[in-house]
């Protein structure tokens, strides 16, 4: 597979897959959040999923955002989805990386 194919859709998976995590995370919270009961096994097991989706980019930078709040309202609506993309983007390369390395050290591997 070339380079830019597999980074394309190792992105968009990517992408695809923490934003789900996030929507399956938040109506899971909602769900219970009028009970108050505590969250389930498969809530946790999402929202862990979620949460290391959205690293090396998202998870950090959106911390650093609460801190400094001068820059929130510049993330906010549809601009904050820069940041899920952007991670996505570099999860792509790094992949790319980690797969391209193993090739060279196997040359029979992805034949």
């Amino acid at each position: 597979m070339n380079k830019k194919r597999f980074i394309i859709v190792f992105s968009v998976t990517h992408l695809i897959l923490t934003l789900l995590a996030l929507v399956i995370t938040f109506t899971l919270g909602m769900d219970r959040f009028d009970s108050g009961t505590p969250a389930s096994l498969t809530e946790k097991v999402v929202r862990g999923l979620s949460w290391i989706l959205m690293m090396p980019i998202t998870r950090p930078f959106m911390f650093f955002l609460r801190q400094v709040r001068i820059l929130g309202p510049l993330f906010s609506g549809l601009m904050g989805y820069i940041l899920f993309f952007l991670n996505s983007t570099v999860c792509g390369f790094i992949a790319w990386w980690i797969y391209s390395k193993s090739i060279r050290a196997d040359p029979t591997a992805g034949h």
